[in-house]
């Protein structure tokens, strides 16, 4: 209705009204009592477009509402689901109210209802809810589970002061600890590796220094082992150097197209004296095969692969092959050797892994060659596998990508 309904209605009662103080008739009255009527008619009819209006609003507003809070509700949800770690939320009663697969996955038995002492749980996380719970404080603690290392938290929840539950989470650390482990024990074997030729310096040395020592023949055998056990030292300090390069992605690499049989033969001339020595053969059918790689690297690969097969090698001989393919090649470093027992073939690249018939500590090697090949290989996208049988020789096989798309620097 106009706004100025009020207006108009004084008007019409005003005419009205003058029109009945000048006439005897009855129809000023008719007149009024049909406008009023029209006049409520049309104020009710806007009352209820106005309250139609209003509902509409609110029903869109509540609907707008519904939608938002089951909108969020399942973005909750998928955000608990796909939380790669195990969760749960205990509230006030002590309920696990909220839990995501993976948790669920720990328990030994789906229940409806789930509480800090259901017996579903396994044992160690039921005691750390328990704890957790009645503690009312945030607490951590270790867990072993299936094979996997966990550590478990728990964070209160508030409701202004009061407390109202808590949230555990479970996060996965089997590769942290492993990492500490490996760690742990690549400085023990570092310092077994560079305590074993300083002791025999310092033995020597204090030999050599008696006043009464005068055997000539001695001091030359003893300056000759002192000179090697140096060399030796020299190695593994400068390979611990490169391994930890490797390890902390400090190592430059220069990756340019090469000739890779170039490489491969250079690595050859570098060891070729040891193969003229035990008049054990080489077999290589040179060919042209560029590649994008750091030459400097790859021919350190090749060096400690074909050192590796001379020195357990002691007739036959060892064979280098290449395969290409479209996008790869595949290079084969095979020997005829003594090999290595299958007990001992999924450790080979390992650092400082030598099996009981190992010779490369009186060889002067620091046991960390293959670990290197394998650093390098990986760092140019690659692969590196190994075969053996005893008495008949290893074959270890690269698988390299013909076009490198490493970055130059890694």
């Amino acid at each position: 209705m106009n706004k100025y309904w009020i207006f108009w209605w004084f008007i019409a009662f005003l005419t009205a009204f003058v029109w009945a103080m000048f006439t005897s008739s009855a129809l000023p009255i008719f007149f009024l009592f049909f406008f009023n009527s029209i006049w409520l008619f049309l104020f009710w009819q806007n009352i209820k477009s106005k309250i139609s209006e209003s509902e509409s609003f609110l029903t869109s507003q509540l609907t707008a509402s519904a939608k938002d809070n089951v909108l969020k509700s399942q973005q909750l949800a998928t955000l608990i689901t796909h939380i790669p770690s195990p969760l749960a939320l205990v509230d006030i009663n002590g309920e696990l109210v909220i839990i995501n697969d993976r948790f669920t996955k720990l328990m030994t038995k789906k229940e409806p209802a789930v509480n800090f002492q259901s017996t579903s749980l396994p044992v160690d996380v039921r005691y750390f809810i328990r704890e957790s719970y009645l503690n009312e404080l945030s607490n951590y603690k270790t867990i072993h589970l299936d094979g996997i290392d966990y550590q478990a938290l728990s964070i209160p929840v508030k409701n202004g002061n009061r407390y109202g539950g808590c949230l555990i989470i479970l996060q996965d650390i089997t590769r942290v600890l492993e990492g500490e482990r490996q760690q742990k024990r690549f400085i023990a074997d570092a310092s077994h590796e560079l305590k074993t030729p300083i002791a025999s310096i310092k033995g020597m040395a204090e030999i050599l220094n008696r006043p009464e020592f005068d055997d000539i023949q001695t001091q030359k055998d003893f300056l000759r082992q002192i000179s090697k056990e140096v060399n030796r030292l020299e190695t593994v300090v400068a390979d611990l150097l490169f391994i930890s390069k490797m390890s902390s992605n400090k190592m430059y690499l220069d990756i340019v197209k090469n000739d890779i049989t170039a490489v491969i033969r250079q690595a050859y001339d570098s060891v070729k004296s040891q193969f003229d020595r035990k008049g054990v053969s080489f077999k290589f059918l040179k060919q042209d095969i560029f590649i994008e790689t750091d030459s400097k690297q790859m021919y350190q690969v090749f060096s400690n692969l074909l050192s590796n097969a001379i020195q357990y090698t002691d007739s036959g001989f060892v064979e280098v092959n290449i395969k290409e393919s479209e996008d790869k090649i595949n290079i084969m470093v095979t020997d005829t050797g003594t090999g290595i027992s299958e007990s001992d073939l999924p450790f080979v690249f390992e650092r400082f892994y030598r099996s009981a018939s190992d010779r490369s500590r009186e060889s002067g090697g620091s046991g960390l060659g293959l670990a290197i090949v394998k650093s390098i290989i990986l760092a140019h996208g690659g692969q590196i596998t190994v075969s053996s049988q005893m008495q008949q020789g290893t074959a270890f096989t690269i698988e390299l990508p013909i076009i490198n798309t490493k970055l130059t620097i890694r």
